[in-house]
């Protein structure tokens, strides 16, 4: 950096030093500026080190964020085995925490199910209509629920599962919730005509 740079910086910094130009010589005034320089250097110096600690703590918090939360099992299914287009449908969510993730907790109100069309890959939004998500262990649980049922997903859709969560490994207290990618397990949709023959009727 130029000594004409220094000085700008000096000037930015510390105004007053514009004073120390009627005391005496260029050359004096140039020691007194240079040695200002290194002591803001200094200064810069233990500042950025701080900065990239601060950025290192997150960063290696961000490396102990847990990549799995919880998994869908494949088995979840409805429990009439399929389910019927523009119908509720009820279904057995089945469900299990991933261990190191233990300490994680559900935001309620922030689980997102979807439906996906496998054929299209469009989404369509799956309305609870009773059940509730819940923190569980480590073992898989079903948990009940009862969904809408788009008219566009026969004869086959993915039911989709998004929750999102705090207080995860890595994460500190100003921390926002974390989301996971979603889990997805595949279930029949019917016509009425066709779970009518399902049923036998």
């Amino acid at each position: 950096m130029t000594y004409a740079e220094r000085l700008e910086v000096i000037r930015k910094w510390l105004p007053t030093l514009v004073v120390i130009g009627s005391i005496g010589s260029v050359g004096y005034i140039q020691a007194i500026g240079d040695g200002f320089w290194y002591w803001f250097q200094d200064r810069i110096g233990v500042t950025e080190l701080n900065r990239l600690a601060t950025q290192n703590e997150k960063d290696i918090r961000r490396l102990q964020l847990p990549i799995d939360i919880f998994e869908v099992s494949p088995l979840s299914r409805p429990t009439e085995g399929f389910c019927v287009a523009t119908e509720p449908c009820s279904i057995n969510v089945r469900v299990r925490r991933v261990e190191s993730a233990m300490a994680c907790r559900i935001v309620p109100g922030s689980v997102n199910y979807f439906y996906r069309n496998p054929r299209n890959n469009e989404v369509y939004d799956a309305e609870v209509l009773s059940g509730r998500p819940r923190d569980v262990g480590t073992r898989y649980i079903n948990l009940g629920f009862t969904f809408s049922t788009p008219g566009d997903l026969i004869p086959n859709a993915e039911l989709c599962v998004r929750p999102k969560y705090v207080n995860c490994p890595g994460m500190s207290e100003s921390s926002g919730p974390i989301d996971p990618d979603e889990e997805c397990f595949e279930l029949d949709v019917l016509t009425d005509a066709q779970a009518a023959t399902r049923r036998g009727n």
